[in-house]
């Protein structure tokens, strides 16, 4: 486990220097110009699920289930934060189900940065496969009607980690 932590640290400790650096190259993020305006949008989405990969070191042992098939519906209604509701089949096969708000007030190029925050169930170790908060790092990327969400899944003692792909296709 220790290896994994580290392997898990140096991941993030990565990504938030390129970040940083992608940011500072103009000096843009220090001065705030990295930060998305709030501005009122009207965008509905349709999410197919997710697809995952674990970060355990235990996983080829683990009958993990990365085609998470499923449908959810994301609306957009700023330019920061959107509310999600939808289900899929988790990776231990159970179903799951989640409703949650994003808020994403940083863009980077096309890729804007945030976190989705709410419910979900279906996990054994989580509140008896009850509902739980959860608050899960992410990054979208969106050109006209496509569209994909990056959910970056920390692990922790119930849960092992995850990146998840969820593609999505603009209404109208």
């Amino acid at each position: 486990m220790p290896r994994l932590r580290s392997r898990i640290q140096f991941l993030c400790a990565l990504l938030l220097s390129a970040t940083i650096f992608t940011a500072n190259a103009g000096g843009d993020f220090v001065h705030g110009r990295n930060f998305i305006e709030d501005e009122e949008l009207d965008e509905t989405w349709i999410n197919f699920g997710v697809h995952s990969k674990h970060v355990d070191e235990n996983e080829a042992v683990q009958d993990f289930n990365d085609s998470n098939i499923g449908l959810g519906v994301e609306h957009r209604f700023s330019s920061i934060y959107a509310y999600t509701i939808g289900y899929y089949k988790n990776s231990l096969y159970r179903p799951s189900h989640y409703a949650g708000i994003y808020c994403q007030p940083i863009q980077l190029g096309r890729a804007r940065l945030g976190a989705v925050v709410g419910v979900m169930d279906g996990y054994p170790a989580m509140n008896n496969g009850k509902y739980f908060l959860a608050a899960i790092p992410t990054i979208s990327f969106e050109y006209q009607k496509l569209g994909v969400n990056i959910l970056i899944i920390p692990p922790t003692p119930q849960v092992v980690g995850a990146v998840s792909f969820q593609f999505k296709l603009a209404l109208e």
